[in-house]
């Protein structure tokens, strides 16, 4: 079984996706501090999505650890406004697609698909 990491701290968007992933069949993890992710005994996990709003997880510093232990994670990130700068620094750091936070849940599904399809999950 697929499964996604999902470091945020905002329980009504954390429930409306860990639904959404439940249905598509991946388990779901809450993480909200990286060094925690180093200490988990569960497969590495092929997707993480990220608040990039949030100063645990929105830093350029969660998105390399995140990478630096599982190179080989697709990490969606999410912002609230979406601006260059930011998006940018994000994407250097190693968030492979960031998207508004009011298209994220919506578009879950169709990302997934399209990942499957080109073999980067599942």
């Amino acid at each position: 079984m697929n499964s996604v990491l999902l470091c945020m701290r905002n329980f009504e968007l954390g429930t409306r996706l860990s639904d959404v992933f439940t249905r598509l069949e991946w388990a779901v993890r809450f993480v909200d501090d990286y060094e925690v992710l180093g200490k988990s005994d569960d497969p590495p996990a092929k997707l993480a999505v990220v608040d990039l709003d949030d100063p645990l997880t929105g830093s350029v510093h969660f998105i390399a650890s995140l990478k630096g232990l599982n190179p080989h994670i697709t990490i969606i990130g999410y912002l609230k406004w979406m601006h260059k700068n930011t998006h940018d620094k994000f994407k250097v750091a190693g968030c492979d697609i960031i998207l508004p936070q009011s298209s994220l849940v919506k578009n879950i599904p169709s990302l997934i698909r399209n990942l499957s399809i080109n073999g980067r999950v599942g």
